[in-house]
C-alpha cells in the first residue's frame, strides 16, 4: 500500500459491562477530530457490548472488518486504555502486518523500589517533581509483553514474541494469511444475530491455547503465536506511552527504563 492510498481503521472495543473509562472517550474523541484533516486516514468505530466471552467478540471483531472490502485494518483498543492520535499515527506509520503498543499492568510491585533504577531515580535531583512522579510509577509496574531473542529497539520498533491486544493494529493482509492457512478455524455455526457477509468471514483466530509444555495463553498471546507459526512476525512500539486507567492511571513507557539496545530508525 503506498502512502498516498486511503487506509481505513475499524477501532474495535470489547465492553463486557457495557462502559468506557473518561480517558478512552476523550482518547476516541482527540483522534477522530486529529484525523479529519488527514485525507488518506479514515475510520469505522465498533463496540461489542456485555459479552463475556472476550475471544469471541474478537473474533466478531475481525469477521466484521472483513467483510467490508474497505477495511485495511484492525486497530483493537481496550475500553479502559488512553492514548493519544499520533500513537496511531506510529502504528501505521511502521507498516507492519501486525503490531502493539505495550502497557503497564493495573497493579505497583513494591519490591521493585529495591532496583538500582529506582535507587538513580531518587539520587537525581535534577528532576522535577512530576518527572520524578513519572519516572517513579513506570518503575513500579510489569508491561504486557514477551520479548523474543532480540534487545535491539530501532526507533522504537522492535520484534517480539507476543503482544496484548489491549492497543495491536493488524492489517488485512495479516488476515488473510491466517484464513488461508487455517481453514479448518472457520466457524459453522456462527448463529443468527449477525449478517451473512460476516458470517462468512467467522474464523475462531483468538482463543485460548495451551503450549506444547503446558503453558497457558491468552487468546492475544494464542493469536500471535498463530501468526508465527505460519511465519509471520510481531512488532511492538516500545516509545508509545500509554495508559492503563483503573482505580487510578497507570502510566509508563518502556523506552525509559533501559534495558534495551537503542538503535537509530533506519
Amino acid at each position: 500500500m503506498t502512502q498516498e492510498q486511503t487506509q481505513k481503521i475499524l477501532i474495535a472495543t470489547p465492553c463486557y459491562n457495557g462502559v468506557c473509562h473518561a480517558g478512552y472517550t476523550l482518547s476516541l474523541l482527540k483522534t477522530l477530530t486529529y484525523f479529519q484533516t488527514v485525507q488518506t486516514v479514515k475510520f469505522a468505530h465498533k463496540f461489542v457490548l456485555y459479552e463475556s466471552l472476550v475471544p469471541r467478540a474478537r473474533n466478531h471483531f475481525i469477521a466484521f472488518a472483513m467483510a467490508d472490502p474497505q477495511i485495511t485494518h484492525v486497530l483493537f483498543i481496550d475500553s479502559d486504555m488512553k492514548w493519544e492520535p499520533t500513537d496511531i499515527q506510529k502504528l501505521l506509520a511502521a507498516n507492519k502486518p501486525i503490531i502493539g503498543a505495550t502497557f503497564p499492568k493495573k497493579q505497583y510491585y513494591w519490591d521493585k523500589l529495591r532496583t538500582p533504577a529506582v535507587r538513580d531515580i531518587v539520587m537525581d535531583d535534577t528532576l522535577s517533581p512530576e518527572a520524578f512522579r513519572e519516572k517513579i510509577k513506570a518503575n513500579l509496574v510489569e508491561y504486557a509483553i514477551n520479548f523474543g531473542p532480540s534487545r535491539e529497539a530501532r526507533g522504537g520498533l522492535i520484534e517480539v514474541e507476543h503482544i496484548a491486544t489491549a492497543f495491536m493494529l493488524i492489517s488485512r493482509q495479516a488476515v488473510e494469511q491466517l484464513h488461508r492457512a487455517f481453514p479448518e478455524l472457520k466457524i459453522q455455526n456462527p448463529g443468527n444475530d449477525l449478517p451473512e457477509e460476516v458470517k462468512k468471514q467467522l474464523y475462531c483466530l483468538f482463543e485460548l491455547s495451551v503450549g506444547k509444555n503446558g503453558e497457558y495463553y491468552s487468546e492475544d498471546y494464542s493469536f500471535c503465536r498463530r501468526y508465527k507459526s505460519i511465519g509471520g512476525h510481531i512488532y511492538a512500539d516500545l516509545s508509545i506511552n500509554l495508559v492503563h486507567q483503573g482505580q487510578e492511571d497507570y502510566e509508563g513507557n518502556f523506552m525509559a527504563l533501559g534495558g534495551l539496545q537503542k538503535q537509530p530508525k533506519a
